[in-house]
C-alpha cells in the first residue's frame, strides 16, 4: 500500500509497472486518435456537441480543445499540444505523434528490460543533437512574396482543400504584407478577421480597408458615397436620461412646448457645428462626401437633420472597429465637438453599404495607406466558416513566423529523414557512451512517424516511400515526399517548407513530456473519503448530522449529500448550454418564447440572462429536453420588488420518447462489479471515459449531464429504493420478510394521486372544474396573448448581458465531519420595570445579549454549508429541499415548516410553492443560486463591467418547477414550449440604523 492510500484509503493507485502502461496505453490512443489528420491528405473529423451543434475539422488544436478527455495522461499530453498551437500557431498534431511514438519506442526497450531513465537520458542527449541539426538544416532567407506564398500554401494545406487553400493563400500574404513595417515585427491584431454566411468559402476576400457588420439608419441617407471625408466621433447625438429618477412638472402646453425645445437645443447645436465642419471641407462640390461614424447613439431627429445635409451616418460602431479606423483612414477620433476643424478628418476614396438579408454591412475601402485590414470570410453554412477561419489564422501565423525567423526548413518529411539518418550515423553515435544508445536510437526512430503518417494517409505503402527516401539522402540529396506519386521530390523546388519555429518546439517539448511520463512510477487518483461509488460500502459511511438535503433530518452521518453543487469558470471545456450570463440559447431558435416572460414585472423592461441549465433527467422524464432559465432586472431601483427576477421552463417533447424495459430497469439496479485494471482499460475508457456495460449506470448518467439525477443520485441516497442496498442502508425502511412487496415511495404517491383524482371527479363537475387542482387543461380561459417578439442583439431595444462563465464542473456536495452546534437553550428573563433602580435597569443590554444568542439557526446554516464550499454557484436537487438563507422574509415563510429545515418542500396547504399555473400540478424545488454566482456574473472587463458596479444583493434565488414537467398550453410532441416558473428570491438583510 502506497503513502497516499495509508493517508486516504479511497485514493486509486497505480504503481511502477502498472503506471507506466496507463501513460503509455494514453499517448499510444491519443496518438490513434489524430494520426489520420495529419497533412494535406488527412481525413476530416465531425465534432457534435451536447446541443446538436456540428464541427467538421481536421486541425489538431481544435479537435484536442473539443474533445472530452477525461484520461489524465492523455490530458496533460493534450495541453502540452494546445500550448505548442498558442506559441507557434501550428504543429498540435505534430507533438501529439511525437510523444505516442517516443512513448511506443521506449516501451519496446523498456519490456526487454532497459530502465526509462537511461531512456530519458538518451531522449536528452537525442533532443539536444537534433536541435542542432536543426539549426544547420534550415535555410536562411530574407522577406519575399514568393516565399510566403509558398509558407502560406504548405500552412493552409493540411487544414483545406487544395482547390480552397490555394484561392485563400494570395489575400492572407497581402493581408501580412499591408500591415507589415521593417524593422518591427507584424502586428496580427490589425487584421481584423469578419464572417459573412453568403456564396462560398472561396469567395473569401481581404478588404484594404475596414468592414463594419451594421449600415446607416435613415433610408434618405446615401448607400455609396465617394471621396469622402471621414470623422470619427465618440459623442451621444440622442436625448440622454438622468441617470437617478427626476421628474418635471407643467401645468401647461406652452410649458411643456418650452421643456422639450430646451432639452432639443443640447442635441441641435452639436449637430450645427458637425455641418458647419461638412460645409467647410466639402462645400458645394458635389464629388466631396462626408462620412460620420459614431461609438455612441444618434436618435432619429438627429438622423433626419444629418440625411437632409447629405451626410451618411453610422451609430454605436464597436470600439474595436474606432480603434482600427484611425489607423486605415487616419484622423483623430473626438469625444466632444467643440474644437473640430479639417485636421482631425480622415479620408477613404469609397464608402458602401451591402446589404444580405435583414443583415446591412458598410464597407470603408481605396485608402490612402492602411495599417489594418480585414479579411472576409464567407461561406455558405456557419460550420465551413468555423472550418476556414480556424485555418486563416494558421496561415496567419505561418507568414509572420517566416518573417520573424528569416528562415524555413524543407518540408514534406525532409527534416524527420535527415535527423533520423543524422542521430543514427556513425559519426555521432561514436559520442554517445554507455546505454543511452538505446534512448537515441529510439528517438530516431520515433522521428520517423511523421513521413510514416503522411505515406499512410496519402495511401502509399509506408515500407517503399521510407526507402526511396533513405537512398535519395545517402545520395547527398535533400528530399521529401511527393504525396501524390510516392516518390522522393525536391522540396524547396516544389515550394513546400516548414516553420522553424514550429519544428523546434515540438522536438523539445515532445522529448520532454515523453520523459516526465516514462519517469512517472505511480499514477495517484484522489477520492475524496466516503464519495459514492460502491453500493455495497454505503451503510459504513458515516458522519455527524448536518441536517443533509438528502437525508430528511434523520441520524444518518455522510460525507456527501444528494445535492449537485455547479462551478463556474471562463473555460467552456466542452459545456455548450449551462452558464451564467450571456444570451439565452432557446431549444428552438425559430421558435422562442415571448419576451414578454422576460420583462420586469416592476418597470416592464427586458431583463438579462442570470442562470441558463440543462436540466435534462433521462430517467424521470424520458424523451424530455429541459432547460432553466433565470433573469434579472439590472435596474437598481427594482431591486427587492416582486417581478424583478423571473424563470423560465422550456421544454420539448419529442415523438417517440424511449423507454425503459422491466429488463434494462433490473440490469440498471444490479449493483456494479469492481472497475478493472486500468492495464485492461479499452481505449475509449482510457482517454474518453466511455463506460462499458460493466460501469455503473449513474456514471454514465453523471458523464452525460453533470446536472442531471438518479443513478448515482439513487444510490447515494439511503432513502430511495430502488434496490435492496438502498433499502438495507435505510434503517427506517420496514422490515418485512418481503421486501419486494413494500411499495417504493413513488408508487404509494402515484398511487394517492390517482385516489385523490378519483375522489374529484366524484364531485360535481363545476365544482371540480373550480377545484381545478388536478386539472391538466388550460387553467385560464381564453386563447393566450400572442408572442411579444425579441429585439435583435445589439440593437437599441436589447440589454447588454453580463459576462459568459460556463458551468462546467460540478460535483456531488461533500461536507467536513464537524459536530454541528449544540441548540442554545431560550432565555427567559423577569424584568422589574417598576423600580428605576431595580435589576431591570440594565434592560436594554439584557435584551441584546439574548437576542445575540437566540441567531437565526437557518442563516447560521446557510453559511456554514455554503461556506464548505465557497466556490459553488448553484446547488441542484430535483424535488429536493432548497437551502434558506433566512426563516423570516416572505420566502423562508413560505417555505420554512418550523423543523430543523429538512423537511421536503410541500406544494399544499397554507405554506410551501404555489401550484403549477399551466396545468395545476404541484410544484418542487429543482435549483438555487448561491452568493458566489454574483461574483461570477461580476467578474467582468472594459464595456460589460459599466452594468454591474453597483452590484446584486440577494442572498439566494430558488427556483420551483412543475413535478410533471408539464408542456406549454397549446404546444404540441416534437414542438418547443416555454412556462413560467415559480422563483423565490431572498435578498441580503440590510442593516438599520436605529
Amino acid at each position: 500500500m502506497s503513502a497516499a492510500q495509508l493517508l486516504n484509503p479511497k485514493a486509486e493507485s497505480r504503481r511502477r509497472g502498472e503506471a507506466l502502461k496507463v501513460n503509455i496505453s494514453a499517448g499510444e490512443g491519443l496518438q490513434d486518435v489524430l494520426k489520420s489528420n495529419l497533412g494535406p491528405l488527412g481525413t476530416i473529423k465531425m465534432l457534435v456537441d451536447g446541443s446538436g451543434q456540428i464541427k467538421l475539422t481536421k486541425d489538431g488544436n481544435v479537435l484536442l480543445r473539443e474533445m472530452q478527455i477525461q484520461n489524465p495522461t492523455a490530458v496533460m499530453i493534450a495541453r502540452a499540444a494546445t500550448a505548442q498551437d498558442d506559441i507557434c500557431g501550428d504543429g498540435t498534431t505534430s507533438v501529439v505523434l511525437l510523444v505516442g511514438e517516443l512513448l511506443k519506442q521506449a516501451d519496446r526497450h523498456i519490456s526487454e528490460g532497459l530502465h526509462p531513465r537511461v531512456i530519458t537520458d538518451g531522449f536528452e542527449i537525442a533532443k539536444n543533437e537534433a536541435l542542432k541539426f536543426l539549426d544547420q538544416f534550415k535555410i536562411p532567407k530574407e522577406v519575399d512574396r514568393e516565399l510566403l506564398l509558398s509558407v502560406a500554401r504548405t500552412s493552409l494545406a493540411t487544414k483545406l482543400s487544395a482547390s480552397l487553400a490555394k484561392s485563400l493563400t494570395a489575400d492572407i500574404v497581402d493581408a501580412v504584407l499591408a500591415i507589415y513595417q521593417a524593422p518591427a515585427k507584424p502586428d496580427l491584431h490589425m487584421i481584423e478577421i469578419m464572417k459573412m454566411q453568403h456564396r462560398t468559402a472561396s469567395d473569401t476576400q481581404l478588404i484594404r480597408g475596414l468592414a463594419l457588420d451594421h449600415g446607416a439608419r435613415h433610408p434618405d441617407m446615401p448607400k455609396r458615397v465617394e471621396n469622402a471625408y471621414i470623422l470619427t466621433l465618440n459623442v451621444s447625438l440622442e436625448y440622454e436620461k438622468s441617470e437617478i429618477n427626476s421628474s418635471f412638472f407643467y401645468s401647461s402646453a406652452e410649458q411643456r412646448d418650452k421643456l422639450v425645445e430646451s432639452e432639443r437645443k443640447f442635441v441641435d447645436a452639436k449637430l450645427k457645428k458637425i455641418v458647419e465642419l461638412k460645409k467647410e471641407v466639402c462645400g458645394n462640390d458635389g464629388k466631396k462626401n462626408f462620412v460620420i461614424i459614431n461609438q455612441k447613439g444618434i436618435d432619429p431627429l438627429s438622423l433626419d437633420v444629418l440625411a437632409k445635409n447629405g451626410i451618411l451616418a453610422l451609430r454605436r460602431a464597436k470600439r474595436r472597429n474606432m480603434e482600427r479606423l484611425q489607423l486605415i483612414c487616419g484622423g483623430t477620433a473626438q469625444n466632444s465637438v467643440d474644437d473640430l476643424s479639417p485636421d482631425v478628418l480622415g479620408w477613404a476614396g469609397l464608402v458602401y453599404e451591402q446589404q444580405l438579408g435583414e443583415e446591412k454591412y458598410t464597407f470603408i475601402e481605396d485608402v490612402k495607406d492602411p495599417k489594418s485590414v480585414t479579411l472576409l470570410i464567407k461561406g455558405p453554412n456557419q460550420h465551413t466558416i468555423t472550418q476556414v477561419s480556424d485555418a486563416v489564422r494558421d496561415g496567419l501565423r505561418s507568414v509572420y513566423n517566416m518573417i520573424v525567423d528569416k528562415s524555413v526548413v524543407p518540408g514534406a518529411g525532409s527534416f524527420q529523414v535527415a535527423c533520423a539518418r543524422h542521430l543514427k550515423s556513425d559519426a555521432f553515435t561514436k559520442t554517445v557512451k554507455g546505454k543511452a544508445k538505446w534512448g537515441v536510437e529510439a528517438f530516431a526512430d520515433a522521428l520517423l512517424i511523421i513521413p510514416k503518417t503522411l505515406a499512410a494517409n496519402a495511401g502509399l505503402d509506408i515500407q517503399d516511400a521510407l526507402a526511396a527516401l533513405r537512398d535519395e539522402f545517402d545520395e547527398g540529396n535533400t528530399v521529401g515526399l511527393d504525396l501524390s506519386t510516392g516518390e522522393p521530390m525536391d522540396p524547396v523546388l516544389e515550394g513546400v517548407f516548414d516553420s522553424y519555429r514550429v519544428l523546434r518546439n515540438a522536438v523539445a517539448s515532445s522529448a520532454g513530456i515523453a520523459s516526465n511520463l516514462l519517469l512517472c512510477d505511480e499514477l495517484l487518483k484522489a477520492r475524496q473519503m466516503g464519495r459514492a461509488g460502491d453500493e455495497a460500502k454505503i451503510e459504513d459511511k458515516k458522519m455527524v448530522n448536518y441536517g443533509s438535503d438528502s437525508s430528511g433530518g434523520e441520524d444518518n452521518d455522510y460525507t456527501e449529500t444528494n445535492v449537485l453543487l455547479g462551478y463556474a469558470s471562463s473555460d467552456a471545456n466542452g459545456e455548450e448550454i449551462s452558464r451564467l450570463g450571456g444570451r439565452p440559447d432557446w431549444l428552438d431558435p425559430s421558435h422562442p418564447p415571448s419576451a414578454a416572460l422576460a420583462r420586469c414585472k416592476v418597470c416592464k423592461d427586458l431583463m438579462v440572462l442570470l442562470l441558463q441549465l440543462n436540466a435534462e433527467l433521462p430517467e424521470r422524464f424520458p424523451g424530455h429536453e429541459r432547460r432553466l432559465y433565470v433573469f434579472s432586472c439590472r435596474r437598481k431601483s427594482c431591486r427587492r420588488e416582486e417581478g424583478s427576477i423571473r424563470a423560465i421552463r422550456g421544454v420539448r417533447v419529442s415523438d417517440t420518447p424511449t423507454t425503459t424495459t422491466t429488463a434494462e430497469k433490473k440490469e440498471k439496479d444490479t449493483p456494479a462489479p469492481v472497475a478493472p485494471s486500468a492495464a485492461s482499460l479499452g481505449l475509449g475508457e482510457a482517454l474518453f471515459g466511455v463506460k462499458t456495460a460493466a460501469s455503473t449506470a449513474g456514471s454514465a448518467i453523471k458523464a452525460v449531464n453533470p446536472f442531471a439525477t438518479g443513478g448515482a443520485a439513487a444510490a447515494v441516497n439511503p432513502f430511495a429504493s430502488k434496490s435492496s442496498s438502498a433499502s438495507a442502508a435505510n434503517p427506517f425502511a420496514p422490515k418485512t420478510s418481503e421486501p419486494a412487496q413494500a411499495p417504493a415511495p413513488a408508487q404509494q404517491e402515484e398511487t394517492k394521486q390517482k385516489e385523490q383524482e378519483a375522489e374529484t371527479k366524484k364531485l360535481p363537475e363545476t365544482f371540480a372544474q373550480k377545484l381545478s387542482l388536478n386539472n391538466d387543461q388550460a387553467l385560464s380561459a381564453g386563447p393566450a396573448p400572442p408572442p411579444e417578439p425579441w429585439p435583435r442583439a445589439n440593437s437599441e431595444n436589447d440589454t447588454r448581458p453580463y459576462p459568459v462563465k460556463w458551468l462546467s464542473d460540478a460535483e456531488y456536495e461533500t461536507l467536513d465531519p464537524t459536530p454541528a452546534l449544540p441548540a442554545q437553550a431560550t432565555q427567559i428573563m423577569d424584568l422589574d420595570t417598576d423600580a428605576p433602580g431595580g435589576s431591570g435597569s440594565g434592560g436594554g443590554k439584557e435584551d441584546k445579549e439574548v437576542f445575540e444568542s437566540t441567531m437565526d439557526s437557518i442563516f447560521q446554516k446557510f453559511a456554514d454549508r455554503v461556506g464548505q464550499n465557497p466556490e459553488q454557484c448553484i446547488r441542484y436537487e430535483f424535488n429536493g429541499v432548497p437551502l434558506l438563507y433566512s426563516k423570516n422574509d416572505t420566502v423562508g415563510k413560505l417555505l420554512h415548516t418550523g423543523g430543523e429545515g429538512n423537511e421536503k418542500v410541500k406544494t399544499t396547504g397554507a405554506k410551501g410553492i404555489p401550484r403549477c399555473t399551466n396545468c395545476g400540478a404541484g410544484r418542487v424545488f429543482e435549483v438555487q443560486m448561491t452568493p458566489h454566482a454574483i461574483t461570477e456574473l461580476e467578474d467582468g472587463d472594459g464595456e460589460e463591467n459599466d452594468m454591474v458596479l453597483d452590484g446584486m444583493d440577494w442572498g439566494t434565488v430558488i427556483l420551483g418547477v412543475c413535478e410533471k414537467d408539464c408542456l406549454e398550453r397549446g404546444s404540441k410532441k416534437g414542438e418547443a414550449g416555454y412556462v413560467e416558473e415559480w422563483v423565490g428570491v431572498q435578498w441580503e438583510e440590510l442593516s438599520v440604523k436605529r
